[in-house]
């Protein structure tokens, strides 16, 4: 059987050879979707993977269950949806060893920036991020912290 596109949502500007689509709030060259990731113009069950780097903390509680909604949707039977956020826990640990500053403790929760979706308006633990993927549907084959980051596999079955 041969596998369905990649879709990378909230891709900035970099390029992977191995995704097929890309979404981001802001347009760049080679972006197939220039639009909301909660609302992609893609057809139910259009991918094999979904991946979304360090982009679902930029939304707040509601959008990031209509995110993994659409995700649910557009990920074909036994497709896998890969999440990388910023780790809370790793941030309080690291605040609290004195190994990061209050003043990078507060960039690295509030996600400043210039842009409308900059924010970080929601930030998770791995046991907050796997209860919402569950709660979403999803089968979780791994989550774990990595460098700061939580990695999640989730994997899509009815």
């Amino acid at each position: 059987m041969n596998r369905l596109p990649v879709l990378e949502i909230g891709a900035g500007a970099h390029r992977d050879p191995d995704v097929d689509a890309y979404n981001d709030i802001q347009p760049f060259e080679g972006l197939h979707y220039h639009c909301d990731a909660r609302a992609l113009p893609c057809a139910e069950a259009s991918f094999s993977i979904i991946t979304a780097n360090q982009m679902i903390e930029h939304l707040d509680e509601q959008g990031q269950k209509e995110l993994l909604a659409e995700c649910w949707r557009l990920l074909a039977q036994e497709g896998l949806l890969l999440l990388w956020t910023p780790d809370l826990d790793w941030m309080d640990a690291a605040l609290a060893a004195g190994s990061i500053t209050p003043q990078w403790y507060d960039t690295l929760h509030q996600g400043r920036g210039d842009g409308p979706y900059d924010g970080h308006r929601l930030m998770h633990t791995r046991q907050s991020l796997e209860a919402l993927l569950i709660a979403a549907g999803f089968r979780v084959l791994s989550i774990r912290e990595v460098g700061g980051s939580i990695e999640a596999v989730a994997f899509k079955e009815t």
